[in-house]
Formats: structure tokens, C-alpha cells, sequence
């Protein structure tokens, strides 16, 4: 789009594009615009180090928190209200956004 590569994080709106070229499944990312990186989501101050993985399933550490799980597309996967330990099941080699209280992490789930 004209611009050099950024040093800095960014926020990047584009196309995704899936093709097949010599039998393979290739997707790419078009940009359309790039700009100064802006908080995710929203309210969320910063990372939190209660959330683990394993064998397709998030594990949660909270007590009386809110846990809310997205997918990479920004859907809802899991909501639920902690008290202890918990754990969600979820499709494995993902990736996806978990957000506790007002704490944010980002996970991948083998």
C-alpha cells in the first residue's frame, strides 16, 4: 500500500485471500491500511498469567472473574464466571484471545 514496513506494532485492515497454486491452499493478507496500534479489547490493561493450555482445553486460574473467549475472527467462543479453576474445552490448533476480569492473553491451544 505504499508504505515502508513498520517498526512499531500496528493495527492492519486487509482482505484475505485464499487461492489454489499447484495444488496448495494458499492464504494471503492483503492491507488495505496500516495505523498506529490501538488498545485491544476493549477495556483490557494488560496480561494475565492464570490462563494455560493443554490437549485442547484452556485452563483458568480466577476467583469470581468473568472469562470471556474469542477466536481469531473476534467471535465469542466461551463465557462463563469463574470461582477457582476451570476448563474450557476448545478446538485445538487455534489460536484465541482470553480475556479475565479486565486482563487480556493471548493463547494457542495444541
Amino acid at each position: 500500500i505504499g508504505m515502508e514496513i513498520p517498526s512499531t506494532a500496528v493495527d492492519v485492515t486487509g482482505v484475505v485471500l485464499t487461492y489454489v497454486k499447484d495444488g496448495v491452499t494458499i492464504h494471503q493478507l492483503v492491507p488495505i491500511s496500516i495505523v498506529d496500534a490501538t488498545a485491544g479489547i476493549g477495556g483490557a490493561t494488560d496480561k494475565v498469567a492464570n490462563v494455560t493450555t493443554a490437549d485442547g482445553k484452556i485452563f483458568v486460574d480466577s476467583e469470581g472473574e468473568a472469562v470471556v473467549v474469542y477466536n481469531t475472527s473476534g467471535q465469542v467462543v466461551s463465557k462463563v464466571i469463574v470461582n477457582g479453576a476451570a476448563r474450557i474445552a476448545v478446538l485445538a490448533g487455534q489460536t484465541y484471545i482470553v480475556k479475565v476480569g479486565q486482563k487480556v492473553v493471548k493463547v494457542f491451544v495444541k
